[in-house]
């Protein structure tokens, strides 16, 4: 089994991998499907996402509809270049790169887990992946402030949370 291309996100000017599919609710609503486009790309589409002012916005679209037609971000919303996603609530992690362990599925060391409210940022919460000599863990260390990553949930030391004060 391939490990599975994922979409990408710009956060805080920098590109990182989306562990979910923000794009999923609207196609199922809408009774769009696409095709695959290779073992690596069961979906069938690719879509590039950017957060700007805490809204999230489809930037960039490929999909691969019936009969292996290529279409872009207008065949969803025509004549648009980019699309404000305000179909979406809920939540989906991001990570800077993924390791393909076996076939049993992939593995990333930190994620950032966003939450939105019809489009809207309303949470980020960083993730730090640890192995223990009993399973991988994961831990927060931080939630809607990245000037203090230990915000509420002790002292930091080598990058370490000291819960216990």
């Amino acid at each position: 089994m391939s490990s599975q291309a994922r979409e990408k996100i710009i956060y805080k000017e920098e590109e990182y991998l989306i562990l979910d599919e923000p794009l999923y609710i609207f196609l199922k609503e809408k009774g769009i499907k696409f095709e695959a486009f290779s073992s690596a790309c069961y979906k069938g589409y690719y879509g590039k996402w950017e957060l700007k002012d805490s809204k999230l916005y489809l930037i960039d679209f490929e999909g691969n509809t019936e009969f292996h037609k290529r279409v872009q971000i207008d065949y969803l919303f025509p004549n648009q270049t980019e699309v404000f996603a305000s179909w979406f609530s809920g939540n989906f992690k991001i990570c800077k790169y993924i390791d393909y362990v076996d076939e049993f599925g992939d593995e990333n060391k930190n994620e950032i887990e966003l939450t939105f409210e019809n489009g809207v940022l309303v949470e980020d919460a960083l993730f730090e992946k640890r192995n223990t000599n009993i399973s991988k863990s994961t831990i927060p260390i931080s939630k809607n402030s990245w000037l203090n990553p230990t915000d509420g949930l002790g002292k930091m030391e080598n990058g370490v949370v000291d819960q216990s004060n």
